[in-house]
């Protein structure tokens, strides 16, 4: 791995080779610049956001702060945990097979269409320049890294990326390919269409709570309102609270400020306890007792674990079914919102049941009774907050 500036020729599946051997020649500025001419002497300047260029030819981590050159095949690049604001580029160069961006744990990168998920697929370039992408990542939503720009027009193009998209609030004239992470209140105004091209983005990230700010499209196309759908001049963004991005991207027929991204950030809830549940008898049985358990949330899914005690009245064959209490409250809908097991191997005869969600805010452990001994079940079960 190599950060440099200089310029060098390079042919489409090699690396950089010594001067007037390659296909392409390779400009990199000490800024981070990127110039590429192809064998006709045409000529593009990709922007470097700024940032060192390092020649990839084998897949590596990537840190952000640098351009990766992927120049290769096959290359997985794998991006560290993210902090707001970091920055990083790739140019991939022409006729390469697809790349992969690995984001770290749980936060999620974006491509090109505005989706997101763990890794993405950069698509083959066939021909031309190569194609030129910036991400920018933000804490919300568990952790993105942004999308802020694609070039891959064959005519020249420079952007000035910002490693930290911030603004302190008040008026804005966004500029395209910037994702402005806003922390009080302004009128922010989309860029005019008079030069724009076909798929070019802008972004805003509310990180803070309070009235606006206020999205306009000063005049310009419309954009979609992020709650109705429809097309509107503009919108405030008081109803979100912090660490909520919308993304937009400029359609020309018909012109339209087209919503292709909307992230509202909720804390993520990690909890865990232990907790008594209450048994109570619904069909065939003759006692029971309790035992305490222990549960864990994430988010909106909690996993309950433990051991209970339970003596059917009839046998064998009857059918047989005992409510258990939840440690966090959920109002199930249908029975699916739950699921579990739960079997029973202290007696000759073992026993199994299984775990259902009911609407009454409980759960039941349903089973075919094969004897009346009072016997020990272990089990397990996972809900919905609801």
């Amino acid at each position: 791995m190599t950060s440099v500036a200089g310029t060098f020729d390079f042919s489409d599946n090699d690396a950089p080779s010594p001067a007037g051997t390659g296909n392409h020649r390779l400009s990199v500025g000490s800024g981070g610049a990127v110039q590429v001419t192809d064998p006709s002497g045409a000529t593009k300047v990709l922007s470097g956001a700024g940032l060192p260029i390092v020649t990839v030819v084998v897949s590596q981590p990537a840190l952000p702060g640098s351009t990766y050159y992927l120049n290769a095949s096959g290359i997985t690049l794998t991006l560290p945990a993210g902090n707001n604001g970091d920055t990083f580029a790739v140019l991939v160069a022409s006729n390469t097979a697809p790349a992969t961006i690995v984001a770290n744990g749980i936060e999620t990168v974006q491509n090109e269409n505005g989706q997101q998920s763990n890794s993405i697929l950069l698509p083959t370039v066939v021909g031309g320049f190569g194609v030129f992408y910036t991400w920018t990542f933000t804490p919300l939503g568990g952790g993105i890294w942004v999308q802020v720009a694609r070039q891959d027009s064959p005519t020249a193009m420079r952007h000035a990326w910002l490693p930290q998209l911030a603004h302190g609030g008040g008026p804005l004239a966004a500029e395209i390919g910037r994702a402005y992470s806003v922390q009080a209140n302004g009128v922010l105004t989309f860029p005019l269409p008079a030069n724009l091209v076909e798929g070019q983005r802008v972004a805003f990230i509310k990180n803070y709570a309070g009235a606006g700010p206020t999205l306009d499209t000063t005049g310009g196309p419309n954009l979609v309102n992020s709650v109705t759908g429809a097309p509107a001049p503009n919108e405030s963004l008081t109803a979100y609270g912090p660490n909520t991005l919308l993304e937009y991207a400029y359609r020309s027929s018909p012109a339209l400020w087209q919503l292709i991204s909307k992230v509202v950030a909720r804390p993520a809830i990690i909890e865990s306890g232990s907790y008594l549940p209450t048994l109570t008898g619904l069909v065939n049985i003759a006692s029971f007792t309790a035992f305490p358990c222990q549960w864990m949330r994430v988010g909106n899914v909690v996993t309950v674990s433990g051991k209970l005690d339970v003596a059917n009245t009839l046998s064998p064959g009857q059918f047989a079914a005992l409510s258990v209490s939840l440690p966090v409250p959920s109002a199930f809908v249908d029975p699916e919102q739950c699921g579990g097991t739960a079997h029973s191997v202290t007696v000759v005869v073992a026993q199994h049941g299984g775990f259902i969600a009911a609407v009454t805010g409980e759960v039941f452990l349903e089973w075919i009774a094969n004897h009346t001994v009072n016997a020990s079940w272990s089990f397990t079960f996972t809900y919905q907050i609801l």
